[in-house]
């Protein structure tokens, strides 16, 4: 069996075709039937074999009878003698023919290396981004920075996931809290104090209490040895999003594995209902509060008004003299100096009424989010620490345990309540969608040189949060090894598979390439055979060298967009939905030109920066699903079904 396919870098054409050998079970005969409309998937079953070579044997017989009739140089010179099926207007066009001057992996692996080795030694403070294909061997040179670094420095490692930093034979982890400290650091978490403190307050006997003292006392040694005397130190990228300035001042330089800003505007979420039943908790014990207050200022304010009467009046006054006798009779047995009792309870009414005053503006910020309107990103309002602890102290097990009802998942820890509200309220902007609030933490690139390594960067987000500062560095691509093969005929979106038709499709379609070997990565919960999913494929390695099938283009979800838009400052108000887009433009959608290709796509708004945000968003996503194979280093087959272009491939 042969088949016919079209390199990414050439036209379309008899004369410009590639003709290799495959057999039945193969690449393209195994799914594709070639007829006068275009092509035809059909993922064959073991019923539909025979069927199936049939088709191909007759299509190729009637073709190789011509050719063999014909005089070879009128092939390619004669294209209108050869009676091939109807021309098929494939929707992608490469927009220059060029040919990629493409180097060797150990010619790029150098140039890697002498990159990051002059980044790491630079005299400088700024963000230096390295883009480099997966595979180049970015842990392998992370493991010899002391080979590396020219000068004696600290050095921080930013990895995406704790697997990922057990790669590294160099450098310390931070201890993990141990089992029997965890509520102790929950306490300390939640009420904004010392662990130390939150130890002597925990309920616990005293035995255990000096158990659990030794035990603080050596995690936090450790820890602290590491943080402060470790010359190269490994944290993931959500711990590094979340720490302060200061924290980050100790080190000389911090190296990030992988783009930080995908795991950045990845936005948390939190249901409403959380934030309700705080602001109900908040409520039920403000009218006690309230009320307490105004029974102690009118107690304070009535004993201050008989304290400074002169003596006159008190003499002239019976009543007022059985009254003040009334008033001092509880106290002055305890507080023999009546203004140092004015003295103390003063300042200290003072304060609860203003603690009073901030939970009552915290409620009322919290409501403005509450009625806050759908599908709109929104500033959110300024809450001060005071406020968080405020938040963080209404934590209690009766709103645990309503919150694990909303969320119907396992336990939660008050940790995981408080970091999550602490997070939202110093957020920058939110947006209610669907029961619940997606927020972006607030981030901001600290003072001192940071390198970024990474295969597929958004560079929109680097160029608005590092300004000035952002140095990039691109290193030569090597040749591909791997064979990428791509059908852009359909998009299959996550949209496409929710009718039976489409769903049927999707999943003959995985079937029938892990039946033949391949790993599969599409869509999260999509089928349950997938190797990996959209969105975790990132530094994935158990992967490489295999056949791979790749389904789905992972499309940007509106909603999700217009916050990340919001947070980045761009345009927002200017991203619509994909029904209004499609509204806008019947059509397959709009041509866009990206990486050098034109082909149509739905885009979520004219705005140039916002569609160049956009379209990197999903070129990241399948750029870091191709490279699980190291498509540089091993000769593997990849299969990518998806309307978005990756270069490198060979359309169908």
């Amino acid at each position: 069996m042969y088949y016919l396919a079209r390199l990414e870098k050439e036209e379309a054409g008899i004369d410009k075709l590639e003709l290799e050998l495959s057999n039945i079970y193969g690449q393209f005969s195994q799914n594709i039937i070639i007829n006068h409309c275009g092509f035809i998937h059909n993922t064959i079953s073991r019923c539909q074999l025979a069927q199936q070579v049939t088709l191909h044997r007759e299509a190729l017989s009637e073709f190789g009878n011509f050719v063999n009739a014909s005089s070879n140089e009128r092939i390619g010179s004669n294209k209108q003698d050869i009676h091939l099926p109807s021309a098929y207007d494939h929707p992608i066009r490469k927009l220059y023919n060029e040919r990629y001057n493409y180097v060797t992996l150990d010619e790029a692996r150098e140039e890697f290396v002498k990159t990051f080795t002059h980044t790491l030694n630079s005299n400088d403070n700024n963000i230096h981004l390295i883009i480099a294909v997966t595979g180049i061997g970015k842990s392998y040179q992370i493991n010899r920075l002391n080979e590396l670094l020219k000068n004696e420095c600290r050095v921080l490692i930013v990895s995406p996931r704790h697997d990922t930093i057990n790669e590294y034979s160099i450098g310390y982890k931070l201890p993990e809290v141990p089992n029997s400290l965890k509520d102790i650091f929950d306490i300390s978490y939640r009420l904004g104090i010392s662990p130390k403190k939150a130890l002597k307050q925990s309920n616990c006997s005293n035995e255990q209490r000096l158990f659990l003292k030794i035990e603080l006392e050596d995690f936090e040694k450790r820890t602290n040895s590491i943080l402060n005397d470790s010359p190269i130190v490994h944290i993931t990228h959500a711990r590094y999003l979340l720490m302060s300035q200061r924290q980050l001042s100790k080190w000389d330089i911090i190296v990030i594995d992988e783009d930080i800003m995908s795991t950045l505007l990845s936005p948390r979420k939190i249901p409403i209902g959380n934030i309700q039943l705080v602001m109900d908790k908040l409520n039920s014990n403000i009218l006690e509060e309230e009320e307490d207050i105004n029974r102690e200022r009118k107690k304070l304010s009535d004993f201050k008004s008989f304290i400074f009467r002169s003596s006159d009046q008190f003499l002239s006054s019976p009543t007022d003299r059985e009254e003040l006798i009334e008033k001092l009779a509880p106290i002055i047995p305890n507080i023999p100096n009546l203004d140092a009792y004015i003295r103390i309870n003063e300042p200290k009414l003072r304060e609860l009424e203003l603690e009073l005053k901030r939970k009552k503006n915290l409620i009322a910020k919290l409501n403005r989010i509450l009625s806050s309107p759908e599908n709109e990103p929104l500033k959110t309002p300024n809450f001060s620490n005071e406020m968080i602890k405020d938040i963080g102290a209404e934590i209690d097990e009766s709103v645990k345990k309503a919150f694990e009802e909303i969320l119907n998942e396992e336990e939660i820890t008050e940790d995981y309540l408080h970091s999550t509200l602490s997070l939202f309220l110093k957020s920058k902007n939110y947006q209610k969608f669907e029961g619940f609030i997606e927020f972006i933490p607030k981030f901001k690139f600290s003072s001192q040189k940071t390198i970024v390594l990474t295969a597929t960067p958004l560079m929109t987000a680097y160029e608005l949060l590092a300004g000035d500062r952002l140095v990039t560095h691109r290193i030569s691509i090597p040749e591909l090894m791997a064979t990428i093969i791509q059908d852009g005929s359909r998009s299959l979106s996550r949209n496409s598979l929710k009718n039976k038709y489409g769903e049927s499709f999707f999943n003959d379609l995985i079937d029938a390439y892990i039946e033949l070997g391949y790993s599969a990565i599409s869509y999260k919960d999509s089928h349950p055979l997938l190797s990996a999913h959209f969105g975790a494929t990132t530094s994935l390695r158990s992967l490489a060298g295999q056949n791979l099938i790749i389904a789905g283009t992972p499309n940007v979800r509106p909603e999700t967009f217009r916050v990340q838009c919001a947070y980045l400052g761009l345009n927002y108000t200017s991203v619509i939905s994909y029904t209004e887009a499609i509204e806008q433009r019947p059509k397959e959608g709009n041509n866009v030109t990206f990486n050098g290709y034109s082909f149509p796509f739905i885009t979520l708004s004219e705005d140039e920066d916002i569609t160049r945000f956009q379209l990197t968003i999903i070129e990241a996503e399948l750029i870091q699903a191709t490279g699980r194979t190291r498509p540089h280093e091993h000769s593997s087959t990849i299969f990518l079904f998806s309307n978005f272009p990756i270069l490198g491939a060979k359309f169908l």
